[in-house]
């Protein structure tokens, strides 16, 4: 049966550097010798891996195991293209990138037609299986204690109460400074920044396009519009039961 171990060990034999730096080492793609920051080469220990730089990304044993790890640079772009790159030398479907799980974008690994959570030393036997261990999946949702608190706190602002009035009545040629979400949530829960009420109220109250004049939203609009724009603010993060995701 072949492995990960005999197919890389084939591909070192076909393309290795004759001479120089990384001589009997070999490129990954053997049409881009000059590719040499990711390399095949043979371990002391008869283990063959694929090296970007100085990190063995990719380890595979005469027994068919493999081990992935990057040393934490999984979420860069060019660390997984040149992952997916190695893993051509798997004989089963197996893939890196990201995956929304539970509303959250998270790195995951692509076996066969599974996802799981990926992790740094992550270990896998000739056919898929993982051998130390799954993690479990996050989920984002929105903290219920800190959205309370803040509706709390827009009342005795009187932000809540004015809002309809602000909604109403602010005009177009009001200043547009840079609000962002927390500036946003820090004015609206005190009164103190009452006089900026009708300016952040305004930036919701008109939608703009380039090619069309400026479109007043209904007061119900702007509310729900300001409101999905701090959203972000009150999100969490919690662990999940879910170790697994079928495709």
């Amino acid at each position: 049966m072949t492995t990960t171990h005999t197919n890389l060990a084939l591909h070192l034999e076909r393309h290795k550097y004759k001479r120089g730096q990384y001589k009997n080492s070999a490129p990954l793609c053997g049409y881009k010798r000059q590719r040499s920051h990711v390399r095949v080469l043979r371990r002391n220990d008869n283990a063959m891996v694929v090296r970007m730089y100085s990190t063995d990304i990719l380890t595979a044993y005469e027994d068919g195991r493999i081990v992935i790890d990057t040393r934490g640079w999984y979420d860069r772009p060019t660390t997984k293209a040149r992952l997916n790159e190695a893993f051509g030398f798997v004989p089963f479907h197996i893939g890196i990138g990201s995956w929304s799980v539970k509303s959250l974008s998270q790195h995951t690994l692509r076996v066969n037609r599974t996802l799981y959570k990926y992790y740094d030393g992550i270990e896998l036997d000739g056919e898929g299986e993982i051998l130390n261990g799954v993690q479990r999946f996050e989920a984002r949702h929105v903290d219920k204690e800190d959205i309370a608190n803040f509706r709390e706190d827009i009342k005795e602002s009187g932000f809540k109460a004015v809002f309809p009035v602000l909604a109403a009545n602010v005009t177009d040629d009001l200043p547009r400074r840079g609000w962002d979400a927390k500036s946003v949530i820090r004015h609206i829960t005190r009164e103190c920044h009452a006089n900026d009420w009708p300016e952040i109220v305004a930036r919701y109250a008109f939608r703009r396009e380039w090619n069309r004049e400026s479109e007043r939203l209904t007061v119900k609009q702007t509310w729900a519009r300001l409101m999905s724009a701090i959203r972000k603010e009150f999100m969490a993060t919690s662990i999940t039961d879910i170790t697994s995701v079928p495709l």
